[in-house]
């Protein structure tokens, strides 16, 4: 998965788009012990389904507070997304956009914050390298850990 940043949603063709309206993106339980129902609000996020017209790739459409964003699913090990094409209840296709968005948006901050992390502990530990390529790029790479010898246990 691929997360296009503020991307230009011209680009791309949508093929559905699940709870259009506001208010219908409120997802209501009734519970048994309380008389007003409760639920889940998604109304700050409008999703949909496209495909980019140059990869034909499937792509989640995303619009809320912060701006637009894109969430392409390419065609993995096989695995096409033709199977969001078969869901005809748009709360159900809603909450399939949802999830994989909000799926992979975790995964990717986490490692964001992972990767971070690795290279804070890095140049704390004086393991960070720079090399400078010809046309001006600086390539950053760190260091394996030295091997404990024998000797220090």
């Amino acid at each position: 998965m691929t997360f296009y940043q503020n991307p230009d949603h011209s680009q791309f063709d949508v093929i559905a788009r699940p709870c259009a309206e506001r208010e219908t993106r409120i997802f209501y339980r009734q519970e048994r012990h309380r008389a007003e129902p409760t639920g889940v609000c998604y109304r700050a996020y409008s999703l949909a389904l496209g495909r980019d017209r140059t990869t034909r790739d499937y792509v989640i459409l995303v619009e809320h507070g912060g701006g637009q964003e894109a969430l392409a699913l390419h065609n993995v090990f096989g695995f096409e997304a033709d199977w969001l094409l078969t869901i005809t209840d748009e709360r159900r296709l809603y909450a399939a956009l949802w999830t994989l968005y909000k799926t992979a948006s975790d995964v990717s901050r986490a490692v964001r914050s992972e990767t971070v992390g690795e290279y804070s502990r890095a140049f704390v530990e004086g393991r960070l390298k720079k090399s400078r390529k010809k046309q001006g790029y600086v390539r950053v790479t760190i260091e394996p850990r030295a091997a404990a010898s024998a000797d220090a246990a």
